[in-house]
């Protein structure tokens, strides 16, 4: 299946480094200039505003996705092509996972850690079969990295599995390419 909808995990902060938000922009307008749309948290700030204003700006279609707990107008973008608000964070998720054909996990705090992770293990139960990309833009996530090595090693997490449930880009480029060529193949097939 082709990637159309591509939902993206990230920072409602945009990180002390201007490098993360240039990061950002470039993967919304790559992203923007392959016509898929971007489905993303419905924040106006941060890595998340910036994912939106950058792909809103070269005329792409983007969803946001909104906890009712969170629908206040400090916080919600307010020029997106969409807006659904949920119930809960649970609800949320669950929105997200069914209008998306992939994933993208980009820098971010607790919240991208909880999605990246509930992304994994319903990947890894089988309940979804989505392709799944990791940003480890700047070496952002090398230590959750390691840590997952190390917990493969003891023998938690089961040999070969993190390469199968999901792909790691160091740069937007390759990102990029990788989601074209997965297009194209997907797109050629009679």
């Amino acid at each position: 299946m082709p990637i159309t909808k591509l939902c993206i995990f990230c920072g409602v902060n945009s990180g002390l480094d201007p490098k993360f938000t240039e990061m950002a922009v470039e993967i919304a307008e790559g992203i923007s200039d392959l016509n898929i749309s971007i489905i993303y948290g419905g924040s106006k700030k941060g890595l998340m505003g910036t994912i939106a204003n950058a792909a809103l700006k070269k005329g792409n279609h983007v969803v946001g996705v909104l906890p009712e707990s969170i629908n206040r107008p400090e916080e919600v973008h307010d020029g997106l092509s969409e807006l659904i608000i949920s119930e809960c964070l649970r609800a949320r998720k669950k929105i997200m996972l069914e209008r998306s054909d992939a994933f993208l996990i980009l820098p971010g705090g607790y919240g991208t850690l909880d999605e990246f992770f509930e992304i994994m293990t319903l990947k890894k139960l089988q309940l979804h079969s989505k392709p799944v990309y990791v940003m480890n833009y700047m070496g952002f996530w090398n230590e959750l990295l390691v840590l997952l090595q190390k917990i493969q090693g003891l023998g938690f997490i089961s040999s070969g599995e993190i390469g199968e449930l999901y792909q790691i880009f160091d740069n937007v480029s390759d990102l990029i390419s990788a989601i074209t060529q997965r297009n194209s193949k997907h797109l050629s097939r009679p």
